[in-house]
């Protein structure tokens, strides 16, 4: 299912939406639910609760949400995304890019990867601007990662302007990694949490058997730019692992 180049899925009223979408079986880029994956696409209701459920083809994300002007939004009614990934590599339960949400109500994001190789098979990924903000409602985030490649958490959340914001609300991430080596449950790279009266929970572990070492429950990290294998920092003295043309910063 794709909603790109300017489309538009919008109710009034008490109205709902809800879309399922299954990615095909070959291939490369076969996600479940795509919004804005070329051009933009917008998802709004007034009251009513808006719901995805995608599950990705062999290679390709259970929902995917891309580009800085695609966003979903409610006056008050909840969001809901729950996406499960392909089998292939580098490949993510719930993706956000660049996107927005906004809703009174609660968003809840649930995202597990099945991905057996490589590394990146994130369960819930979010990065370049992506933001998540209501009033009063909670804000909850569950992701498993996947594969037998590293670095592949249960929750990635990157980049200095990507940001969770409630004003009321609580903030809720539960992330498990894998086991292969490198995959924190959280990770939390840059991007920022904030409430003004909720609290806060962060709830994350490895994956089970882990041996492999660098496999940690919750990670902050102050790097925001990385090399293309997401290994080496792109600050002071690690230019070179950065791919040519990247930027960089001095931390």
């Amino acid at each position: 299912m794709s909603i790109d180049n300017g489309s538009i899925v919008d109710t009034t009223g008490l109205g709902t939406i809800s879309i399922t979408g299954q990615g095909g079986g070959s291939g490369t880029g076969n996600h479940g639910v795509v919004v804005g994956a070329s051009g933009t696409g917008n998802i709004g209701t007034a009251s009513g609760s808006i719901t995805l459920l995608g599950f990705g083809g062999a290679s390709g994300a259970g929902i995917k949400i891309d580009g800085g002007s695609s966003d979903l939004g409610s006056t008050s009614g909840n969001i809901s995304l729950t996406g499960t990934s392909g089998t292939g590599s580098q490949v993510v339960g719930v993706e956000l890019i660049g996107t927005d949400f906004n809703t009174g109500g609660t968003i809840t994001i649930v995202g597990t990867s099945i991905g057996t190789s490589s590394f990146g098979n994130d369960g819930v990924a979010m990065s370049a601007n992506a933001t998540l903000t209501t009033g009063a409602g909670l804000i909850s985030i569950t992701g498993t990662g996947s594969g037998n490649g590293w670095l592949s958490h249960g929750v990635y959340l990157t980049g200095a302007t990507t940001s969770i914001d409630t004003s009321g609300g609580g903030i809720t991430i539960v992330g498990t990694g894998t086991s292969a080596g490198q995959g924190d449950g959280i990770n939390i790279d840059g991007a920022s949490l904030s409430t003004s009266s909720g609290a806060i929970s962060l709830t994350g572990g490895s994956g089970a058997n882990s041996s492999t070492g660098n496999n940690h429950g919750v990670t902050f990290v102050g790097c925001v730019s990385y090399d293309q294998y997401r290994k080496y920092c792109c600050g002071r003295n690690q230019q070179q692992h950065c791919r040519s043309g990247q930027s960089w910063r001095v931390y």
